[in-house]
């Protein structure tokens, strides 16, 4: 019996896995560095990663600048952030996002 549910679940996981990468936005490409985004689907909500190329650069499952590991609630706020980051690599800026940058994107409902 064990054998029949270890079997389901490792044919189920796979397919389960593509049914919920299929509803996040796909990568969003950028000009100068070749860097791209994606948003992904994590434990209690998204992150995001950052490639350049097929190399990953960046992978945030947690919404930066906030104490514990809180993800993002939705796609868009993640995808957000991905952006600015992608912006501020290009810029030539540091990769660090700050509380202010979250209120300012409107992040998780923060306020100024």
């Amino acid at each position: 019996m064990k054998k029949k549910i270890t079997i389901v679940v490792l044919i189920l996981l796979p397919v389960i896995f593509l049914v919920f990468r299929a509803d996040l936005p796909k990568g969003t490409s950028h000009g100068g560095q070749g860097l791209t985004t994606e948003v992904i689907k994590v434990y209690q909500g998204f992150g995001y990663q950052i490639y350049q190329g097929d190399r990953l650069l960046i992978q945030q499952e947690f919404v930066p600048a906030l104490p514990g590991r809180r993800s993002f609630p939705s796609a868009e706020e993640a995808n957000k952030v991905a952006e600015l980051v992608v912006q501020k690599i290009e810029d030539g800026q540091s990769p660090h996002i700050s509380l202010d940058e979250l209120k300012e994107l409107n992040v998780l409902n923060l306020r100024k």
